[in-house]
């Protein structure tokens, strides 16, 4: 897990960073999914309960991709949401390094590295 917590705001502040390497995944082994490098900013802060590694989440999504300098709608929740399993690998790498420290309620908006979007895939072709 990462080594720090995130602190609570001040009122009408918001927080950002970069995700850090998880280091070990819960078992003890080596955690070679989440290395670190997500690019995160809260928009709206949530006040509910923060998922823990294993935790089952529901959430929605807008996954762009820039690519060439256009951007290319990869998957789109439409504000319904999807549940996923943290921390485990059910969900992309970097949604679930993105999402340490968020709140019920939160809404955050992440620049996650291809590395840990796509791993060593290519994107999909634009339509």
């Amino acid at each position: 897990l990462p080594a720090t917590l995130l602190a609570a705001p001040l009122p009408g502040s918001a927080l950002s960073g970069t995700t850090k390497a998880w280091g070990k995944d819960p078992l003890g082994n080596d955690d070679e999914l989440h290395t670190g490098g997500v690019e995160w900013e809260d928009v709206k802060i949530g006040t509910g309960a923060s998922p823990k590694i294993g935790d089952l989440v529901a959430i929605q999504f807008k996954c762009i991709a820039s690519v060439r300098e256009r951007e290319i709608t990869i998957d789109d929740t439409k504000g319904k949401s999807r549940d996923y399993r943290y921390g485990v690998g059910q969900m992309l790498p970097g949604m679930d390094e993105g999402m340490w420290g968020m709140k019920t309620g939160g809404v955050r908006k992440m620049k996650i590295p291809g590395n840990l979007a796509f791993g060593s895939k290519a994107i999909p072709a634009a339509p």
